[in-house]
């Protein structure tokens, strides 16, 4: 411990190992630091964006045939239940479900743009600017959520610390 009068008179920062004689003291920096009340409403706000892009959707199933209709509902319905039990998981602090559920949406997005052209087909209904608005909806839903899970700091902090 360096005593009171050296750090007085002489000035214990001038002779500190990793400070150099010009240099002045500066406020430390501080990291932003995240809350987990802003985390939760981040994970609810998710939860309402993805089951809106889900129900968008199901605007397509009026225009498609009888087959890949029954096809659409089907993964429509295990996208809206899985990224429901994700977040969930999410909310209780489970690091793997963050995880799993950055690479299922980024996996559905991806996927959205492969099988579209499969589901159109022949049909121009689907070929409108309206319905690729609805799927330009859908998959900047998965990628902008997947983005939120990824960098918020909120996320990461609620993440990271005890159970209230």
């Amino acid at each position: 411990m360096v005593s009171h009068y050296f750090s007085q008179k002489v000035g214990y920062r001038k002779y500190c190992f990793m400070a150099t004689p010009s240099s002045k003291p500066t406020k430390p920096k501080h990291r932003k630091r995240g809350s987990r009340r802003m985390g939760r409403i981040l994970l609810f706000l998710l939860f309402i964006a993805l089951l809106a892009a889900a129900a968008a959707g199901t605007l397509f199933l009026p225009h498609l045939g009888l087959q890949e209709a029954s096809i659409l509902k089907g993964i429509l319905v295990i996208s809206a239940l899985w990224n429901t039990v994700l977040l969930i998981a999410v909310a209780y602090r489970q690091e793997w479900a963050r995880i799993i559920l950055i690479g299922f949406l980024l996996f559905c997005a991806v996927a959205l743009v492969a099988v579209y052209p499969e589901l159109v087909g022949q049909n121009t209904i689907l070929r409108t600017p309206k319905m690729i608005g609805i799927l330009f909806f859908m998959g900047i839903t998965q990628v902008i959520s997947a983005v939120v899970l990824i960098f918020s700091t909120n996320v990461r902090w609620l993440m990271r610390n005890s159970i209230d």
